[in-house]
């Protein structure tokens, strides 16, 4: 019975607890005066766009175009490739006295992971050797002038070399390499046994620059070349008992030790851009852009929290893609997608900076299904409160026409993931983000589509 009794003693303590907090929440709301209150708002603003061509990009490729292709919207792109090449450092000479090495051949060796365009159509492929080296600190643009680093009265292969065809007949079958045998002029230069040459990476520069490839005819064909070689064949004649062992050298141009520009030119581009046309375009290597306009001082005026202190809490801004087959061009989607500040551009890729908040944003495109067959693409981007509150908060003279300017750009990003202990998936880091040298390209809404204008999603709070 005792303990009955304390049971009920304490739920009356307990309730009367409850009664006086409730009071003291209810004595907090009433006295409180309506202007104090926090409001809450969503309001829409549709945005300025407009299509702008791009002259280049800082080259700095995972992988390299290569050819002519023609696109029947965004017209003609022309790529050639200037790249350094890494010496073989696991590899010693025979002393002389033991064996005596003899140069065979030296090829070019080009892997590609696909093309676009026709793969019938014969194209050409010239090799040159540079006559000037590539300084690996420097950040070459895509308009690279090749005259300044090359000699193009020698080239490095023989006419009938270097012709090819991404399909061969004779096999059935698609290719995905070319072999290039370079003059015996360049291999009895190129081969030698001097360990000095080997020596170090300044050594090796100076002994060999690297090379310039280009394609002489061919217009309907891009290669996307993921991977350059050269191949040095040589043997040894052992003094011994004079057997011979036959040897190949692999002089990579792999991008972390090497120097790397792809060299992108825009022959034609048959579309001319307006700030009222209805679809805009972002499109890569070095070919599109689209400016995206803030309305900044719109938004301070529509956004009056009257004597308030307002805060934008959250944004959406959604950038819905037109489908290709309905605008006729044949490039794949852009993957990724940054919206950067435009004044921010050039010192984010030259400084190979990452997205930050408040400066440039990344997404990769999503989709939602239509059909079982069929898809609608968009790229969303979130988390633009922190870059408006700083704009808001600077004087109306900040932006001389009112707007703040955006820029959508095609990116290439290299992430790394870790495992985890906790998580089976990992994390996953952005470690770099770089102007996209691939053929990709997308149609998007612009802000003044009748359809689906491009619009920017506001939630904003006064207190």
């Amino acid at each position: 019975m005792k303990f009955k009794f304390l049971i009920s003693i304490l739920s009356v303590i307990s309730v009367l607890f409850i009664s006086c907090d409730d009071a003291a929440s209810n004595l907090g709301a009433n006295i409180q005066p309506t202007s104090d209150k926090i409001s809450i708002s969503v309001d829409t603003f549709h945005l300025n766009t407009e299509t702008y061509k791009v002259d280049y990009i800082y080259s700095a490729p995972d992988s390299f175009l290569l050819g002519t292709y023609i696109d029947d919207v965004l017209g003609t792109t022309r790529a050639d490739i200037l790249t350094q090449f890494y010496y073989p450092t696991d590899y010693k000479f025979n002393d002389q006295s033991v064996a005596t090495s003899t140069p065979d051949s030296v090829k070019l060796l080009l892997y590609f992971s696909s093309s676009f365009g026709s793969k019938t159509s014969p194209m050409q492929i010239s090799v040159y050797e540079l006559q000037d080296s590539l300084k690996l600190k420097t950040n070459y643009r895509s308009d690279i002038d090749p005259t300044s680093f090359v000699n193009f009265g020698k080239a490095l292969n023989q006419e009938d070399e270097g012709i090819m065809t991404v399909y061969d007949v004779e096999s059935a079958k698609t290719k995905s390499s070319v072999s290039i045998k370079l003059k015996d002029e360049f291999l009895q230069r190129f081969f030698t046994t001097d360990p000095s040459k080997y020596a170090s990476d300044a050594n090796f520069r100076k002994f060999f620059n690297g090379l310039y490839i280009t394609t002489n005819f061919g217009s309907t064909t891009m290669l996307n070349v993921s991977d350059v070689y050269i191949m040095l064949y040589f043997h040894n004649t052992y003094k011994s008992d004079g057997s011979i062992s036959k040897v190949s050298l692999t002089f990579p141009a792999s991008n972390l030790e090497v120097k790397r520009v792809n060299r992108i030119q825009h022959p034609t581009r048959p579309v001319t851009f307006s700030p009222d046309d209805e679809i805009n375009y972002v499109a890569s290597p070095a070919n599109c852009y689209t400016r995206v306009k803030i309305p900044i001082e719109r938004m301070r005026q529509r956004m009056n929290t009257k004597d308030k202190f307002r805060i934008i809490n959250s944004t959406i801004l959604r950038v819905d893609v037109v489908d290709k087959d309905s605008i006729g061009t044949r490039l794949p989607y852009v993957k990724d997608m940054l919206l950067i500040k435009e004044d921010e551009i050039e010192n984010f890729f030259k400084n190979n900076e990452l997205p930050s908040d408040g400066k440039a944003y990344l997404v990769s495109k999503d989709s939602t299904n239509v059909t079982s067959t069929t898809y609608k693409h968009h790229y969303t981007f979130t988390g633009l409160n922190t870059l408006i509150n700083a704009e808001l908060k600077k004087p109306a003279s900040s932006h001389s026409d009112g707007y703040l300017n955006m820029v959508l750009v095609p990116v290439t990003v290299r992430r790394t993931t870790t495992s985890s202990s906790y998580y089976s998936t990992g994390t996953t880091t952005i470690t770099e983000v770089r102007q996209n040298t691939q053929l990709q390209a997308a149609g998007i809404y612009s802000g003044k589509n009748k359809k689906i204008p491009m619009k920017l999603e506001v939630v904003y709070s006064g207190f």
